[in-house]
């Protein structure tokens, strides 16, 4: 009996020696100035695979810069600086995400030429047939573009080309492919 209550209070005993998480709950921490959301435009076909239970979508993103002149010889084959990347899984039924853009090294921003970040975002359906992937057409480019109006992303299986025939439509940012 005693063991059960002492085993109880072990997380309230963790919890109050760790300040750090406390002040977080009641402090939350401010967003990153790179945050910016995407809206993904699922083809009928894309959108019936989503439906299933365990469907869901994987975002990739890569943040770099292009290399200022001095910093060149530590740039990659494209020229680019790599400012950080981040990784998430939403449910299948998300049409809007976020990124966070917390993992930008903003120390390395001095490196790059204009002192802007940029993104290169993809999405893949989680679960898929390696042989018909489902995916979205990539973001690349700035995040402050992405900022001033919310990119569009369509998304379809690699085997129907859906969005071939779709006139574009509001929301495409420059960048998308």
């Amino acid at each position: 009996m005693k063991f059960a209550k002492l085993f109880a209070l072990l997380p309230l005993v963790f919890a109050l020696t760790d300040c750090n998480r406390i002040e977080a709950l009641f402090k939350p921490k401010k967003p990153s100035p790179y945050a910016f959301d995407l809206i993904l435009k699922m083809s009928p076909r894309a959108e019936a695979a989503l439906k299933r239970p365990d469907a869901g979508l994987v975002v990739y993103a890569s943040y770099y810069g292009d290399a200022a002149p001095a910093y060149r010889a530590r740039a990659d084959k494209l020229n680019r600086i790599y400012l950080g990347e981040e990784y998430w899984t939403y449910s299948g039924h998300a049409r809007r995400v976020h990124l966070h853009g917390e993992p930008i090294d903003t120390a390395r921003l001095s490196q790059t030429r204009d002192g802007q970040p940029q993104a290169l975002v993809s999405v893949t359906l989680a679960q898929g047939d390696p042989d018909d992937m489902m995916a979205c057409h990539d973001y690349i480019g700035p995040i402050r573009l992405a900022q001033q109006q919310i990119p569009v992303l369509d998304c379809e299986f690699e085997s129907e080309r859906y969005w071939e025939n779709v006139p574009a439509g509001p929301g495409r940012a420059p960048g998308q492919d």
